[in-house]
């Protein structure tokens, strides 16, 4: 199954963020995911490098393992590896800006389920409701972080 969608960040009734800060927002989600997802009971980063993070995760008993990849100030791309209580799959979530200062974060996701109705439930309208409703909540409380000062430039301005 694969579903896309588009959060627009900088609106004309708020105020903007700039990149910098948008690519900070979007590196702390990676490095402390349960300040986004409450329900994450523990985050490990296991290693890291230039270009990556590689991470476990605990939502009480289940075990969720990732390697987010990263394109400086443009793009990360996280493959979660298939286990017993997850399917796995990708999501790309990218940047865009179409023109100066018109901010978009565009979430790709792919995952190995298919698209079924089971006991009732169409699993693939449910799962694309969540994703976008976890999506846009995350870019609110990142946009609340960042207008506390939270991802202002400091001395590395890369987020690392």
């Amino acid at each position: 199954m694969k579903y896309e969608h588009l959060v627009r960040i900088n609106a004309p009734h708020v105020k903007s963020l700039t990149r910098d800060q948008l690519w900070r927002g979007l590196m702390h989600r990676v490095e402390q995911p349960h300040v986004f997802l409450p329900h994450i009971d523990r985050v490990e980063i296991l290693d890291r490098g230039e270009d990556f993070i590689e991470r476990v995760m605990w939502f009480g008993d289940m075990e969720v393992r990732d390697r987010i990849a990263f394109d400086d100030g443009v793009r990360f791309h996280y493959h979660t590896l298939a286990s017993e209580a997850h399917a796995g799959g990708h999501l790309t979530v990218s940047i865009e800006e179409p023109d100066a200062g018109e901010l978009f974060v565009r979430f790709c996701y792919e995952t190995p389920l298919a698209e079924r109705v089971e006991d009732g439930v169409d699993v693939g309208s449910y799962l694309r409701s969540a994703w976008q409703q976890s999506d846009t909540e995350a870019m609110q409380k990142l946009r609340e972080l960042a207008e506390s000062g939270a991802f202002d430039a400091g001395p590395d301005a890369s987020g690392r």
